[in-house]
C-alpha cells in the first residue's frame, strides 16, 4: 500500500510539473505523442528539450516556450529496406501533412509546392523559405522520412523570425544587370594556373571577381570586403615533399646555418636572440628546387620561416604571439621597406590588388605579366597592430606565358551572357535582407580566353549539372523498375539517356560503385565526372581487384558477361564465383561464355540478379543502360527479400 501511495504521488507530481509547462503539452500534442511518466523536460533558456522514452525507442523534441517545435528526432530502431515501398510523390504528401501540422507559425512563408527530395536509406525532404518570390536558402525545413511507412524520423527548422526584408515594388532584370556588368568592365583578362601531377602550366582566362554583387532593386554594385587570410596564402609548402633519399643540396645553395644567418639579418622579421632554433629541414619540388624550413620558439611565441635555398628569398613567414619589442611603426612604411630591400627585382611586376584591415593589416600584391594579372603568384604580407610583420607568403614561378590567339573581350561577354548568367538571392547587409544578383551557383564565370569554353576551378571544361531524362522510357519493357530506381536516386547518368543504348564502362562502374566493399567514393554525380573524380572511381575498383588496369576504357561498352563479373565481385561474392567448376550450367549458350566467368553468371542467376531470355544469356552482347538498372534492382530486391540491410 505504501509503494502504491508513493507511485501515485510521483505520477501526480509529474503531471503537475508538466501541466505547468503549457509549451510542453502543446509540442507533444502537435506531434501526436503521449507524455509518459519517464518523460524528461529540460529548460534550455529559450524553451524546452523534451525526451520521451518508450519500448521501441526514444523521441527528442526541442520547442520554444509556446510549444512551437523547432526539431524532432524519432530514434526508433528499424530496418531500412534497400528499395523503399513509397515513391517520392507519396513521401512528399507525408512531408506536407507533417509540416502543415507542425510549422503553422511559418506556413505562409514556405513553398510546399517545391521540395528537394533525395533517398539514402531514408527519404530526405527540404523546403525553403520564399519571400516576395525569392528563395531565402538560409531558412528551411528539413525532414527525414521512413521510405516504407512514411513516418517522420526527424524534423529540423532553421528559421529567423526576426529577419527583416527590404521593401521593393520592382526588381532590375538579370539582362539589365548583365548590361551594367558589361558597361562597368567587370570581366577581366588574367592568367590562371593548372597543376596536373608534377606539371604546372598557365593559361589566359576572362573572369570576374567571385564576390561581385549587384543590388537587385537599384542595379548598383555592392562593395563587399573580402577577408584575406595571410597564413600560407599561396600554399607554397603543399607543393613540396620531404627529401627521402637523405642527400643534401650542393654547396651552391644555402645550407641551414646560412639560412639562419640570413633570416636573422632581416630587421623587419625581428628574429632576435630571444628566439631559439627548434628545427631546420629541406624540402624540394619536382623540379629539384630546394626550400629550407626553419622553426623557432621563444617566450614571446613561435616563428616559422621558409627560405628559397637557391635565391635566398623568404617564401613564407609566420609569427604567432607578440614580437619582443613594440615600435608602432607605420604599416605602409614597414611593407614598402621590406619589398624595396628584399624583393627589388620583382617590385615592378607587383601590383597592389587589395588591402584588408582586421586584426592584422593584410596587403595582397599580384604578379603582373605584361599588364595581365597572374593572381596565383605574388606577395601576401601582413602587419600586426604593433607594426610588426606577422606573415609573409611569396611565390614566383618560372612558367611559360602566352596570350596569343585569344578571343576578343566582346566575344567573352557574349559567352558569359549565354552560359554563365546571374541569379537572384538575399544577403544581409547588416540591417535588412536585400535582394541581390550574384554569379549563378551553376557556373564559375571562368572563360578560357583561347577556346571560349567555360572552365571549372581545376582548369578543365566545366560540366554543368544535368537533369535526369530517359528518352525512351515509355517504350522500355522495364519502365516500372526504372522509375522505381529513379525514385531512389539510382540512375545511369544525368542528362538525356536512352535505356536501349549500350552503357559505357564509366557509367556502369559509377552505377554499381555504391555496393563496393568499402562504400562508394565520395562523388556527386550530378554532372559528368571530372578527371579527379574519374580517377577516384577507377582507383576504387582496381584497388579492390574488381577491374584490372588493362581493362580500363572509360567510353567502351561492357559485355554482359563482364558486367556480371564486375557486379558479383563488387557485392563480395567473387571468391565463390571464381570456382566455375562447382556450378551447373543453366543457360543454353553456356559454350559461348568465357569459362572463367561461368561461375559469376550462374551465381548471379541463383541470386535472381539475372535471368536471361528464353534460356539464353547472350554473354557477348553489350549490356544496355536499362538492363544494367534492372540487374541492380534485382540485387536490391534480393537483399530486401533476404533481410540483408
Amino acid at each position: 500500500m505504501k509503494k502504491i501511495l508513493l507511485l501515485l504521488i510521483a505520477i501526480l507530481s509529474f503531471s503537475v510539473s508538466v501541466s505547468a509547462n503549457d509549451g510542453v503539452l502543446t509540442a507533444t500534442r502537435t506531434l501526436k505523442l503521449n507524455i509518459t511518466e519517464d518523460t524528461a523536460v529540460a529548460d534550455t533558456g529559450n524553451g524546452y528539450y523534451i525526451t520521451i522514452p518508450s519500448v521501441d525507442g526514444t523521441r527528442y523534441i526541442t520547442c520554444d516556450y509556446d510549444g512551437v517545435v523547432s526539431s524532432y528526432v524519432n530514434d526508433v530502431q528499424r530496418k531500412h529496406n534497400p528499395l523503399p515501398l513509397l515513391t517520392k510523390n507519396e513521401v512528399k504528401r507525408y512531408a506536407q501533412s507533417f509540416v502543415v501540422n507542425v510549422a503553422t507559425d511559418i506556413l505562409g512563408n514556405i513553398d510546399l509546392s517545391k521540395a528537394e527530395i533525395t533517398y539514402n536509406g531514408i527519404f530526405n525532404v527540404v523546403y525553403y523559405r520564399v519571400h516576395n518570390g525569392i528563395v531565402y536558402s538560409n531558412n528551411y525545413l528539413s525532414l527525414g522520412i521512413d521510405g516504407d511507412t512514411g513516418e517522420v524520423l526527424s524534423y529540423y527548422k532553421e528559421y529567423s523570425k526576426d529577419g527583416v526584408f527590404a521593401d521593393f515594388k520592382y526588381l532590375v532584370s538579370s539582362q539589365q544587370i548583365f548590361d551594367i556588368f558589361k558597361r562597368e568592365g567587370q570581366l577581366n583578362l588574367t592568367y590562371n594556373k593548372k597543376i596536373s601531377g608534377s606539371d604546372v602550366s598557365v593559361y589566359p582566362v576572362y573572369t570576374l571577381d567571385q564576390t561581385l554583387l549587384y543590388n537587385a532593386v537599384t542595379g548598383s554594385a555592392i562593395n563587399t570586403v573580402r577577408e584575406i587570410i595571410p597564413d600560407n596564402y599561396f600554399d607554397i609548402t603543399s607543393m613540396y615533399e620531404k627529401i627521402k633519399d637523405g642527400k643534401e643540396p650542393g654547396e651552391e645553395m644555402l645550407q641551414p646555418v646560412e639560412a639562419q644567418l640570413l633570416v636573422r639579418s632581416i630587421p623587419e622579421l625581428k628574429i632576435t636572440d630571444d628566439y631559439r632554433i627548434v628545427s631546420a629541414r629541406y624540402l624540394k619540388n619536382s623540379n629539384q628546387k630546394y626550400l629550407i624550413i626553419l622553426n623557432y620558439e621563444s617566450d614571446f611565441g613561435n616563428i616559422s620561416v621558409t627560405v628559397d635555398a637557391h635565391r635566398g628569398i623568404v617564401c613564407e613567414f609566420t609569427r604567432t604571439g607578440a614580437a619582443p619589442s613594440v615600435n608602432n611603426e607605420d604599416a605602409n612604411k614597414v611593407i614598402k621597406d621590406y619589398i624595396s630591400n628584399y624583393l627589388g627585382e620583382y617590385i615592378y611586376n607587383l601590383k597592389l590588388s587589395s588591402v584588408y584591415n582586421g586584426d592584422k593589416t593584410v596587403y595582397l600584391y599580384e604578379r603582373m605579366v605584361e599588364d595581365i594579372p597572374f593572381p596565383a603568384n605574388g606577395l601576401c604580407i601582413a602587419v600586426d597592430q604593433s607594426g610588426n610583420i606577422s606573415n609573409i607568403s611569396f611565390l614566383w614561378e618560372n612558367l611559360d606565358f602566352s596570350a596569343d590567339g585569344i578571343i576578343s573581350l566582346q566575344r567573352a561577354y557574349e559567352i558569359f551572357n549565354e552560359k554563365c548568367k546571374f541569379e537572384i538571392k538575399y544577403i544581409f547587409d547588416g540591417k535588412v535582407n536585400v535582394p541581390v544578383y550574384a554569379l549563378s551557383s551553376n557556373t564559375t564565370g571562368i572563360i578560357d580566353a583561347k577556346t571560349g569554353e567555360v572552365l571549372g576551378y581545376d582548369g578543365k571544361k566545366l560540366h554543368v549539372a544535368k537533369y535526369l531524362n530517359y528518352t525512351d522510357l515509355e517504350t522500355f519493357y522495364g519502365k516500372d523498375i526504372v522509375e522505381k530506381m529513379a525514385d531512389c536516386d539510382i540512375y545511369v547518368s544525368r542528362g538525356n539517356v536512352a535505356l536501349y543504348d549500350e552503357i559505357l564502362q564509366k557509367d556502369y562502374l559509377l552505377l554499381i560503385s555504391s555496393y563496393l566493399p568499402g562504400g562508394k567514393p565520395v562523388i556527386e554525380n550530378f554532372a559528368d565526372l571530372n578527371d579527379q573524380q574519374m580517377e577516384m572511381l577507377y582507383n576504387a575498383f582496381t584497388s579492390a581487384g574488381i577491374l584490372s588496369v588493362d581493362e580500363i576504357d572509360y567510353d567502351a561498352p561492357v559485355l554482359r558477361e563482364k558486367a556480371v563479373e564486375y557486379f558479383v565481385k563488387t557485392i563480395g561474392y567473387g571468391d565463390v564465383a571464381k570456382n566455375y567448376f562447382i556450378f551447373d550450367a543453366h543457360f543454353k549458350d553456356v559454350r559461348s561464355m568465357e569459362k572463367e566467368l561461368i561461375g559469376y553468371i550462374e551465381l548471379a542467376r541463383s541470386l535472381k540478379i539475372v535471368s536471361g531470355s528464353e534460356g539464353y544469356f547472350r554473354p557477348k552482347q553489350n549490356i544496355k543502360n536499362g538492363d544494367a538498372l534492372i540487374m541492380v534492382y534485382n540485387y536490391l530486391n534480393w537483399r530486401t527479400n533476404n533481410e540483408i540491410y
